[in-house]
């Protein structure tokens, strides 16, 4: 957890995924070896709580994820929590271009579980 906790805590000027994204952090492996239990710890650290100010922001995809709906569900946690206007979009490119413009200049933690 130490190894993990300092990767992402060097890498904070970038947005951090604890999955296998590019230019993130990730653990990968098989299933049922903790890799959840090891980012919720990871997140509940108080020095990454300080490092990353504007929000820790868990998103679970599973087998058949509706990209939509995950992306509708963030954005709005994301406009909660830094007091934004609620996303509008209807579509995967659209919803990218939403949280790519909320999270450009933002430090949050975002877990992409069940990958």
């Amino acid at each position: 957890m130490k190894a993990l906790k300092e990767k992402v805590l060097a890498e904070r000027n970038q947005t951090v995924a604890v999955t296998g994204a590019r230019k993130a952090s990730s653990i990968q492996g098989m299933g049922g070896i903790g890799k959840s239990v090891l980012a919720s710890a990871i997140a509940r650290d108080a020095d990454i709580q300080q490092a990353f100010p504007d929000g820790i922001f868990w998103v679970s995809l599973g087998q058949t994820p509706n990209l939509v709906q995950l992306q509708t569900g963030l954005a709005m946690d994301l406009a909660k929590t830094l007091g934004k206007p609620n996303p509008d979009f209807s579509n995967v490119p659209e919803g990218k271009a939403h949280l790519t413009e909320i999270l450009s200049e933002r430090a949050c933690f975002l877990v992409l579980d069940d990958v």
